[in-house]
């Protein structure tokens, strides 16, 4: 595992900036390869042939799915072999074996969580039962990754490190695809916020009914893509908590909770841990071949990933020509790790998901059993905790330590106690049950995608792949445009799926889940396109089942709407996409700007003096604010900083110490801060008015105050020098661009084009009301026009090398940057001239 070398941290402090820059030039990590070279590897079955065009995108001609599969993961190791690394030792739990003992604390978090969900065990079952030509295709790639392992030149970081990789498993790709799968799950994390404020709640003497208003189990979210709301309410039986799990907290919560450890922030908040943090937001929609006035349908997305360098995607594009297998053509962007192309083109159909908040997850809290240590109470009887230790090597240059952590279980899931050190002692037992996601048809579902000729067929394809719980938006060359939503998802009976359930008595238990045919979708609606935006596509109550009552608020996707309902402007339909892409206008403000102007207009008309001049002058520059996200005005600093203001002031007496940190932090807070903002029938308003005496717009007043004094202290008191690009400075961070002497990895000093709120999303904390470092971004940007496929763009913020120093490090970031990209003409000729680069993987010589 290890030759022996100094330890990551001795490194660094050895050799030093000046150092690691030689390193980056030295023969360790010599050039690509040259033109017309081949590679002869054992694992193919005849020559693949690979051109790389100008920004090292590599184009694949095979003869089979597997030789295609191999040499995907050839390229994907020979150009970011680090980034798999730290992939597949954040899905293993093995981080520190890699990295060492001085890791940040978010990554010993990272590590923990998953060994507790146990991705790597789920990934060798899920192995096991998938068919035997996907587990061949597996198995193909990673003997292209352990191939150029072996062949390309070692990646500087690992020889920095002194690490040597671990040959590459089929199952390893299978635990970064549970990774990158979990990470699209939301709703346990606000189920269990809701637990935490309800025993927060009562041990303040207050009620259930109190602490469930403050974030309310079900919400609405119009403008919805399909079902409109039944006159009757399906789910009108259901309480918003269970009876049982109400009546026990009351009788069963004790006097008092053991106090936790100060709260280690769980965000990616350093450039490692922000490379690991695999959630993911997004933007998607299609318009159909009338929309376009073509015949043919347009298709965009721009999913939301980790703002690091590489970006998380590597663009790639592969020919299949085989008398047995068929053939295809598509070019998109796959994630190293993966022999997957999951947002692309075959010319005939575009796919990709954004996020849709599905409800896979249930929390159930479990009763100990009275005077039996280690059991729990089942309606069958008392059963004893699962248990198993899990044992973490920490690596200390050339020896290793152990770390013996103990993760319990119950027959629903694992106990999240033992791993969300936020929670104290003394807390209710609380398991996670999550539906399997990663199914065994997930990769011959991509498959069968890649050979779609319609949006029909590939809705079709799109059934079994359920590892993306998404909405996967649709358009084919045929004008046709559609919707689908592949999901295994927990058909309930008792409960919504929002707050935790009693485990005790098997009522709450799933019993079986929705088959796929009757999950919504939808072909050509009359409109004429269809825009997702991690919304409430489908209405709630609709279905008559749950799928979600949570959802992002709908800012986004209400303006995607307003501009698509305009249709056509004139321009090319590519450059139209792409300019609403990029549109960087705040789509939260509107909802929020009369109670700001309420409460800031008397701020305004404070007369002159040398105390109150930069409060009046920012509540004028609010008050004046249009929602644009020009980087250097202070509006959207000032506008953001109330947010976070608003967020603590209205929290901080609602909840623990803790929880609110969490929700500082938490990746999908908006919902909770805007459904208070818009709902003056929510609690914590009547409880600020109770205690402070303070109404709606004092409460805005006061907030915008601390915000103004916070710019103050960090800025000066020039309210011009506030601005956005000083408060939201965008950094492209390399995973180890975070330790002096690696910084010259990152690429800073790029200006903020938008907001938490903006289809040019730009998302932070809300730690600071005076810094918004961004931490998320756009990670691809996918225009396709089928009338005009050599004008359609991709392109990532970055390159496809994740070798420092290389040319492909970040050549393609300045045309991300300018909504611009690389074009997505497959025809063999322009494939051609613009190649600069020749690879064949050929067949090893037999002795």
């Amino acid at each position: 595992m290890t030759t022996g070398r100094p330890a990551f941290r001795a490194v660094v402090l050895l050799l030093g900036a000046l150092v690691l820059a030689g390193c980056a030039a030295s023969p360790t990590v010599r050039a690509a390869a040259a033109p017309g070279k081949t590679v002869r590897v054992t694992g193919v079955s005849g020559p693949v042939t690979i051109l790389l065009d100008r920004h090292g995108i590599p184009h694949i001609s095979a003869g089979s799915e597997a030789d295609a599969a191999f040499a995907m993961g050839y390229m994907h190791a020979r150009d970011r072999r680090f980034q798999m690394e730290l992939l597949r030792m954040d899905a293993l739990g093995r981080l520190r074996e890699l990295l060492g003992s001085r890791v940040p604390p978010a990554v010993l978090r990272l590590e923990l969580f998953s060994r507790a969900l146990g991705f790597a065990r789920e990934a060798r079952d899920v192995l096991d039962n998938f068919p035997a030509e996907d587990q061949r295709i597996l198995a193909a790639y990673a003997d292209g990754v352990n191939a150029a392992t072996a062949y390309e030149p070692e990646p500087l970081e690992l020889h920095l490190l002194g690490y040597e990789p671990q040959p590459w498993t089929a199952a390893d790709s299978l635990a970064i695809l549970q990774t990158i799968s979990f990470g699209f799950c939301k709703d346990w994390e606000q189920e269990l916020v809701r637990l935490e404020i309800v025993v927060h709640q009562l041990r303040q003497g207050s009620t259930i009914d109190h602490a469930l208003g403050i974030w309310p189990p079900r919400f609405d979210f119009p403008p919805h893509l399909i079902g409109v709301k039944p006159a009757k309410d399906p789910f009108a039986a259901i309480a918003p908590m269970a009876p049982e799990l109400a009546s026990s907290l009351l009788e069963n919560l004790s006097a008092s909770l053991a106090p936790v450890s100060p709260l280690v922030p769980p965000a990616a908040t350093d450039p490692l841990s922000r490379a690991l943090d695999l959630r993911f937001l997004s933007n998607n929609w299609a318009v159909s071949g009338t929309w376009t006035g073509t015949g043919k349908s347009a298709f965009a997305i721009d999913p939301h990933m980790p703002s690091s360098l590489p970006p998380l995607p590597y663009i790639v594009a592969v020919q299949l020509d085989s008398a047995s297998e068929g053939s295809y053509h598509i070019i998109g962007a796959s994630f190293p790790g993966l022999p997957a192309v999951p947002f692309g083109t075959n010319g005939a159909v575009a796919w990709g998901p954004t996020s849709n908040w599905a409800d896979v997850t249930d929390l159930y809290v479990e009763k100990p059993a009275p005077g039996r240590p280690g059991f729990y109470q089942t309606e069958d009887g008392d059963r004893r905790f699962g248990s198993r230790e899990e044992v973490f090597l920490i690596r200390h240059g050339k020896y290793f330590t152990e770390e013996k952590r103990t993760i319990r279980s119950t027959r629903h899931g694992v106990l999240v106690n033992d791993f969300v050190d936020r929670l104290p002692r003394g807390f209710p037992l609380v398991a996670l049950a999550r539906a399997p996601t990663v199914g065994s048809s997930s990769l011959r579902s991509i498959r069968l995608l890649y050979r779609a000729a319609t949006v029909k067929e590939a809705r079709t394809a799109l059934q079994g792949f359920t590892a993306m719980v998404g909405h996967w938006v649709l358009a084919d060359a045929q004008g046709n445009i559609g919707y689908a939503s592949p999901v295994n998802l927990p058909l309930r009976r008792n409960s919504l799926g929002t707050v935790p359930v009693p485990g005790w008595n098997g009522k709450y238990d799933w019993k079986e889940f929705v088959a796929a045919a009757d999950l919504p979708g939808i072909e050509n609606p009359p409109q004429g396109f269809i825009a997702t935006a991690n919304n409430q596509v489908v209405q709630p109550e609709s279905t008559g089942y749950p799928i979600n009552f949570e959802g992002d608020v709908p800012f986004r996707v209400q303006r995607i709407i307003s501009r698509l309902g305009l249709g056509r402007s004139g321009s090319a339909i590519a450059a139209q996409m792409s300019i609403l892409q990029t549109d960087g206008m705040d789509t939260s403000f509107p909802a929020v700007e009369p109670l700001i102007e309420e409460a800031l207009t008397p701020l305004a008309e404070v007369p002159g003096g040398r105390g109150s001049a930069p409060l009046a002058s920012a509540a004028r520059v609010l008050l004046e604010w249009d929602g644009s996200t020009d980087p250097d005005s202070p509006a959207p600093t000032l506008y953001q900083s109330l947010l976070t203001s608003l967020l603590d002031l209205l929290l901080s007496e609602e909840m623990s110490p803790e929880t609110l940190g969490f929700l500082r932090f938490y990746f999908n807070s908006d919902p909770l801060l805007f459904g208070m903002l818009a709902d003056r029938s929510n609690p914590v308003w009547k409880d600020r008015s109770d205690r402070h005496g303070e109404e709606p717009a004092d409460v805005v007043a006061h907030a915008f105050k601390l915000s103004v004094a916070a710019l103050q202290k960090r800025y000066g008191n020039r309210v011009s020098a506030w601005t956005w690009r000083r408060a939201a400075p965008v950094t492209l961070a390399h995973p180890l661009g975070g330790i002096p002497g690696f910084r010259w990895l990152n690429r800073s000093g790029i200006a903020p084009r938008g907001t938490a709120s903006s289809i040019w999303i730009h998302k932070y904390d809300r730690v600071d009301p005076a810094r918004f470092p961004v931490l998320y971004g756009p990670g691809l940007r996918l225009v396709v026009d089928f009338n005009d496929l050599p004008g359609s763009l991709i392109s990532i913020p970055g390159g496809e090398s994740g070798r420092p120093g290389t040319r492909h490090y970040a050549d393609i970031l300045p045309l991300f940057e300018k909504g611009e990209g690389v074009s997505l003409d497959m025809d063999p000729d322009a494939v051609a001239a613009d190649t600069e680069e020749r690879l064949v993987l050929a067949p090893a010589t037999r002795n």
